[in-house]
């Protein structure tokens, strides 16, 4: 919800219909469930035009992220599956 919220704030989205989208705002997960991550790599690149982030937004997109070992984690599933007949 951070993520969307910081990307609403940027102009990736709107509040009503009819409002403009900003096409080049928007955000690029660069880990999935289950990756291992050292401390300090990126795991989020963030595109946007004319407004920046603010420290603030920075700080939130930077507390949101969960690390935990991999002690108990679930089984990964495929996002994507190609059905054929």
């Amino acid at each position: 919800m951070t993520l969307a919220e910081v990307l609403h704030k940027l102009g990736a989205g709107r509040s009503q219909a009819g409002q403009p989208v900003n096409h080049s705002v928007g955000a690029e997960l660069l880990l999935s469930v289950g990756d291992r991550v050292q401390k300090g790599a990126p795991w989020l690149r963030l595109h946007y035009d004319t407004l920046a982030p603010t420290p603030d937004q920075m700080s939130r997109l930077q507390s949101v992220l969960k690390v935990g070992s991999d002690a108990g984690a679930k089984k990964r599933l495929p996002l994507v599956r190609e059905l054929l007949h």
